[in-house]
């Protein structure tokens, strides 16, 4: 959407502003001010705000209302999220807490342990990855390589103020190291918050069996391996790294294992939609979700520095439609009720999905 200056008076220090925790989802380069995050509207749906300028949706302020308008035309009025207080504290060695880890939504604590991937060394970077170029292109956003004592301050005084749950991921990195400095990660977060468990999900490459029991015992209640797309040859081209270093093969039957040891519905495994047909991608949540794993339905950007920057995504109807399908596969397995769907990241943070809105949309029906 596109954003005008009368609604943006107090995003950065009233309101939450858009940190590049991870990637890049706007539409188009910005390097101007401070933009929002995400919003919310009347009815506690959260927004991730992609900024394009010459889209049809724009935010204006009127009086002391903030307003979403289709080309021109009201909509709904909508809200910026608080901007939480811990953004304002340092860590013991003088690190701004905003820098380490962020909220997403209202209530999730998202950390990237590490902005950067190894497959971007090689020219095997998942294609519609900006991780690097949005690390390089936004210096001072964020830490990229962050200490563990960093993250689990941040985390204990993020949990005293709003957070109720984490993500934590990062790109991959060789020998093992991806898995360990996760498992360090949410030692630490165990450490600062004073708990044996850390409510949320650990989104990692594909482990081996033995890193799989390491991830269970840490404490994570949720596991990710986001295969990103289920066709074999669109896999092998549109994730290059993920198809030579580690392969399709290993990847399912790591989330098969996981979900024998971690417990079915916690193992969850994320794609890109948008960039293989539907069909394919149904056909690959019907066999995962058979087998006791939540797929995911993420919404794609092409977003700048990424090898598709530029391309158009599907309709919105697109999106509708295929979520509508998913969770359908959901319910059929048993996978789909609302008290489950708050353990795969709640309506409050899940916002560049669609999932929690269909379900809440039944379950208030």
């Amino acid at each position: 959407m596109a954003l005008d200056e009368s609604a943006l008076k107090g995003v950065g220090t009233k309101y939450k502003e858009q940190i590049h925790w991870l990637f890049e989802w706007d539409f188009e380069r910005h390097d101007e001010g401070k933009i929002p995050d995400d919003f919310e509207l009347p009815d506690e749906t959260i927004v991730q705000l992609r900024k394009y300028s010459k889209s049809p949706f724009t935010i204006k302020a009127k009086n002391t209302s903030l307003e979403l308008l289709h080309e021109g035309k009201f909509v709904t009025e909508i809200k910026w999220i608080s901007r939480p207080e811990y953004y304002s504290n340092k860590t013991d060695d003088g690190t701004t807490m905003s820098q380490i880890a962020q909220i997403r939504g209202t209530d999730c604590l998202s950390i990237c342990y590490m902005n950067f991937c190894g497959f971007f060394k090689t020219d095997d970077q998942c294609r519609f990855c900006n991780i690097v170029p949005t690390k390089m292109e936004k210096k001072g956003d964020v830490v990229s390589h962050k200490y563990v004592e960093q993250i689990g301050q941040t985390a204990g005084a993020a949990f005293k103020d709003v957070a109720k749950h984490v993500v934590l991921t990062g790109g991959w990195l060789p020998d093992g190291k991806e898995i360990k400095q996760c498992i360090e990660t949410i030692n630490a977060i165990k450490k600062y918050t004073g708990s044996n468990n850390v409510p949320g999900c650990a989104i990692t490459s594909a482990p081996s069996d033995e890193e799989i029991h390491d991830l269970h015992d840490s404490g994570i209640s949720l596991l990710a391996f986001d295969l990103e797309i289920w066709d074999p040859e669109l896999f092998k081209k549109i994730c290059p790294g993920k198809s030579k270093v580690i392969g399709r093969k290993k990847w399912l039957a790591a989330l098969l294992q996981a979900s024998q040891i971690h417990g079915q519905g916690k193992v969850a495994a994320g794609f890109v939609t948008g960039l293989e047909p539907k069909e394919s991608f149904l056909e690959g949540a019907d066999y995962l979700a058979g087998n006791g794993i939540v797929p995911i339905n993420f919404v794609w950007s092409p977003g700048p520095g990424s090898a598709y920057e530029g391309q158009r995504p599907p309709s919105a109807q697109w999106y509708l439609d295929l979520t509508t399908k998913l969770v359908d596969i959901w319910e059929d397995y048993g996978l789909g009720s609302y008290e489950d769907s708050a353990a795969v990241w709640c309506h409050k943070c899940t916002n560049n999905t669609l999932y929690n809105d269909e379900i809440r949309r039944r379950h208030s029906a």
